[in-house]
């Protein structure tokens, strides 16, 4: 792919030729500059992972998680089904947050053009 250089100072100009791997890293460059849809769309994704990993974070950090796993060992062993149904609700409200992410993720996904990508308010309490 031949590239026109321009030198600034002396307003002198000349092709050079660029092999195809500084191509396609030029192409590329010139392809972050551009919004499209697709990137949209992985953007938004990624930032409503982020958004569910951060409430379930919160809720039940990967420490509170192990724990309850090692308590529904102990109270299923132990037959206490008032436990064990705290531990059902405490995975009910993880397993709600990961819904609410995919169905957000989906809502994402079926979305063709820009302008409605970019009404999408990942934030918005009543995503969550």
């Amino acid at each position: 792919m031949d590239k026109v250089v321009i030198n600034t100072s002396t307003r002198e100009t000349k092709t050079v030729t660029l092999s195809v791997s500084e191509s396609n890293e030029l192409k590329a460059r010139w392809a972050e500059d551009a919004l499209t849809v697709p990137k949209l769309k992985t953007i938004l994704i990624e930032q409503t992972k982020e958004k569910a990993f951060g409430i379930i974070d919160a809720i039940a950090p990967a420490w509170k998680q192990q724990n309850v796993m090692r308590d529904f060992v102990k109270y299923t062993n132990e037959n206490n089904q008032v436990q064990l149904d705290i531990i059902t609700m405490f995975w009910q409200t993880i397993d709600d947050v990961r819904t609410k992410s995919n169905i957000l993720e989906a809502y994402i996904n079926n979305q063709i053009t820009l302008d409605a990508l970019q009404q999408i308010n990942i934030n918005d309490p009543l995503n969550w």
